[in-house]
C-alpha cells in the first residue's frame, strides 16, 4: 500500500469549498437541514457561507454618484452583504494608489487612501473566491458591479477638492488657476482618461463600448458570463434606482437614492463653488479635455457641446437644480411587520440565531415606533421631578438612533 505524501492531498480551497456546498445545498430538506447546521460553526462552514454570499461592487469613476448608489443598496434589505465601493482593482490602479499612500503617509487625511487601497485588495480577494467557486461547480452567483460616468471636466474639479489636502495646507488655497492647472495636467489625468478598459476591461472582460449606451434613458445594463454590471451616468442620477432596479430584478421604488457625499454638504462648500464660477478653459483646451473615448460613447455631440460651452471662457456659471439631502424613505409611523429601509445586519452567528426566532430579524422597526412613543409620553407630563429624566431621555434617544440604524 502506496502512503501518500502531503503533497498528493488536493487542497485547492475552492473545490473543498465546493464539495462542502454540494452537500449543504443538495439533497432531500431534511438532510440539507442537517447539514446546514451542522457545519454553520465550523470555520470551514463560516468561510461557505461568506463565500457564497453576492459580490457587489460599486467600481467607478470617481465623484460620479456613487457613494449615493453605494447607500441606496445599503438601505436595500434585499442586497446582502454590503457592496464594497472602489474605484481600482487592475494592477496599474492598484499602483497609483500605493503611490498616493507612500507620498501622502504623514498626512492626517490619507487614510481614504489607505483604505481605499485596502478594500481593493478585498474585493480582489472576494473576486478570486467566486471565480473559484463558480469554476467548481458551487452555487454562487457572479459579481454585480455598479459604475458611474460623469462629464470630465465636472468630475476632474470635483476630484480636485476631495482631495485637496494633497495640493495645499488648507481648501482655501486652491484657487481656480492651481485647479485648472490640476485638470490640464496629463499625467493628473491618466488613472481616469481610459478607466473602463484599464479597469472594467482587464477585470471582467466587459468591453462597455461594445454595446450602444441608451443616452435618453442614462443608463445600461451588461450582462457576460463574468459580471453582470450596470453603468449610469452622474448627469442622470435620478435615474439610479431604475437602474438598481434592472440590475437585481426588483422594483426601482424600492431603491432610496440620497446625496451622500455631495461636495455641496461638505466643509469647503462655498468654496468649492467659488472656484467652479472661476474656472474656465480655452477651446483648444476643452478638445483636449472632452477627447477620451468614454465621453463620446456616453454623451452625445450636442451634450459634449453644451459641456464645452459651460465651461468656455467668458462662460457664465449656470444654476444648479437643488438635490434632496435625505433618502426618500419614510418613516414609520405605527409597528410593522415589514422590513424597513435600514433593516439589521447581524453578524454571521446571530443570523444562524435568528433563523430559530420567526419575524425577530426586522423587529427593529416596531421596537423605534414604540421607543417614540414612549418618548411623546414623557414630553407629554411636562415637568418631571425626577433629576435623572434629562439623562434618561438622552439614553432614549440614543437608544432609538441606533434601533433605527441597525
Amino acid at each position: 500500500m502506496t502512503v501518500p505524501t502531503p503533497l498528493d492531498v488536493p487542497t485547492d480551497v475552492g473545490c473543498e469549498l465546493a464539495a462542502l456546498a454540494a452537500l449543504v445545498h443538495t439533497g432531500p430538506p431534511d438532510a440539507r437541514e442537517q447539514f446546514y447546521h451542522s457545519v454553520i460553526w465550523n470555520p470551514a462552514g463560516v468561510i461557505l457561507e461568506q463565500a457564497l454570499a453576492d459580490l457587489t461592487l460599486v467600481y467607478s469613476l470617481p465623484k460620479v454618484g456613487g457613494t449615493a448608489a453605494e447607500y441606496a443598496l445599503v438601505r436595500h434589505p434585499a442586497v446582502r452583504p454590503e457592496p464594497i465601493h472602489i474605484h481600482f482593482m487592475a494592477p496599474s490602479g492598484l499602483e497609483h494608489l500605493s503611490e498616493l499612500v507612500a507620498a501622502n503617509g504623514h498626512n492626517q487625511h490619507a487614510f481614504a487612501v489607505r483604505a481605499q487601497l485596502a478594500l481593493s485588495h478585498a474585493a480582489r480577494a472576494r473576486l478570486a473566491g467566486n471565480r473559484a467557486l463558480r469554476a467548481a461547480g458551487a452555487p454562487a452567483r457572479k459579481p454585480f458591479v455598479v459604475a458611474g460616468t460623469r462629464e470630465p471636466v465636472a468630475m476632474h474639479l470635483s476630484l480636485v477638492f476631495e482631495g485637496w489636502w494633497q495640493y495645499a495646507e488648507r481648501f482655501e488655497d486652491i484657487t481656480p488657476d492651481l485647479a485648472r492647472s490640476l485638470i490640464l495636467d496629463t499625467a493628473w489625468r491618466a488613472p481616469w482618461v481610459n478607466w473602463f478598459d484599464d479597469e472594467l476591461r482587464a477585470v471582467f472582460g466587459l468591453d462597455a463600448f461594445a454595446t450602444p449606451f441608451d443616452r435618453a434613458r442614462g443608463w445600461q445594463v451588461y450582462d457576460t458570463d463574468e459580471v453582470r454590471a450596470v453603468v449610469f451616468r452622474q448627469e442622470n442620477m435620478s435615474a439610479v434606482p431604475d437602474a438598481l432596479g434592472a440590475l437585481y430584478g426588483l422594483p426601482s421604488e424600492s431603491f432610496a437614492l440620497g446625496s451622500e457625499n455631495a461636495a455641496e454638504n461638505k466643509d469647503y462648500a462655498a468654496h468649492y463653488a467659488a472656484v467652479r464660477r472661476a474656472v474656465r478653459f480655452t477651446d483648444a483646451e476643452l478638445e483636449e479635455l472632452y477627447a477620451p473615448r468614454f465621453v463620446g460613447h456616453f454623451y452625445s455631440p450636442t451634450e459634449i457641446e453644451a459641456f464645452k460651452a459651460r465651461w468656455r471662457v467668458g462662460a457664465p456659471e449656470p444654476e444648479r437644480p437643488r438635490r434632496a439631502t435625505t433618502p426618500a424613505c419614510a418613516k414609520p409611523t405605527e409597528p410593522s411587520t415589514e422590513p424597513h429601509i435600514a433593516v439589521c445586519r447581524p453578524c454571521w452567528k446571530c443570523k444562524a440565531d435568528l433563523v430559530r426566532l420567526p419575524h425577530f430579524e426586522h423587529r427593529c422597526a416596531v421596537q423605534a415606533a414604540r421607543l417614540d412613543q414612549l418618548e411623546a409620553a414623557l414630553a407629554a407630563r411636562g415637568t418631571d421631578p425626577l433629576p435623572q429624566r434629562s439623562l434618561f431621555v438622552r439614553l432614549l434617544r440614543r437608544l432609538r438612533r441606533m434601533v433605527r440604524h441597525g
